[in-house]
């Protein structure tokens, strides 16, 4: 009895042996695993981040007023577009056409590029000043090459198929009666706003959007065309260097003509002094 009582009591145990270079390897793995699970939560991170930011960013271009930012670009480059400008028959003494400024950047260009690009300038453009050009192309900042240029003028440029250039259309006033009406029209400045004449005196009215009516003056080209063609005879046989003439209806004061001499052609700013 007292025996079964003693093997009821002993108790085993056993003992797993690791060596030191198990024990090692067992913390690398799981370092090695540690590692991993941080790189996975920080790129999962970043992603989701990202995709919350574009998120965000759709839900306040839908919810922006229509066309907001297009809006804006228009404000920010905005030319006025003026009303035409008529004598008492209709003929058209002042209109909006699409002019063009052209630029040049010559950091896009290389030194054999800038070479060739003087010589095709200097064929196309005999009156343009190569020296002076390439001056401003080893200056590598973007200069101005030609300004308020017809459609015609500007794709002479447009054909040379150079990647430096730049082309800025804007609307611009034109006068197709030339030197006609020069000193009772006067002149708009880059922006379409009156400088001078009756540009500047009828200038919020000419802007105003509302009207689509041309503004219609009493003069008459006609009599315009033929006091002047006078005047220069009488200048011819007196020598003078410069007359006037004004012709007024005496019924209800309208001015017919007025003409000034020496007069000037508005479409020609730099002939102007």
């Amino acid at each position: 009895m007292n025996n079964k009582n003693k093997t009821i009591k002993k108790k085993s145990f056993y003992f797993q042996d690791y060596t030191e270079s198990e024990i090692l390897g067992n913390n690398i793995n799981f370092n090695i695993q540690k590692i991993s699970l941080h790189r996975v939560t920080f790129l999962s991170f970043i992603f989701f981040s990202l995709i919350l930011i574009f998120s965000i960013k759709i839900i306040y271009l839908s919810l922006s007023p229509e066309n907001g930012f297009y809006n804006n670009n228009i404000k920010k480059n905005f030319v006025k577009q003026r009303r035409d400008i008529v004598d008492r028959h209709g003929s058209v003494l002042a209109t909006n056409v699409i002019l063009y400024d052209v630029g040049v950047r010559p950091k896009l260009l290389k030194e054999k590029e800038k070479k060739n690009l003087l010589i095709k300038l200097g064929l196309l453009f005999p009156e343009l000043d190569l020296n002076e050009i390439k001056r401003k192309l080893n200056k590598e900042d973007f200069f101005s090459i030609g300004k308020r240029l017809t459609p015609k003028e500007k794709d002479q440029f447009w054909l040379m198929g150079n990647k430096a250039f730049v082309f800025d259309p804007k609307p611009s006033r034109i006068y197709p009666q030339k030197s006609l009406f020069s000193h009772i029209l006067g002149q708009t400045d880059d922006v379409n706003e009156g400088i001078s004449g009756i540009e500047k005196f009828y200038d919020e009215n000419l802007n105003n959007g509302e009207i689509n009516l041309p503004l219609s003056l009493t003069l008459d080209s006609n009599l315009q065309y033929l006091i002047r063609k006078e005047l220069i005879n009488a200048e011819q046989d007196f020598h003078n260097i410069g007359s006037g003439a004004i012709l007024m209806n005496v019924e209800n004061g309208e001015i017919l003509s007025l003409v000034s001499l020496p007069d000037y052609d508005l479409n020609q700013r730099v002939s102007i002094s």
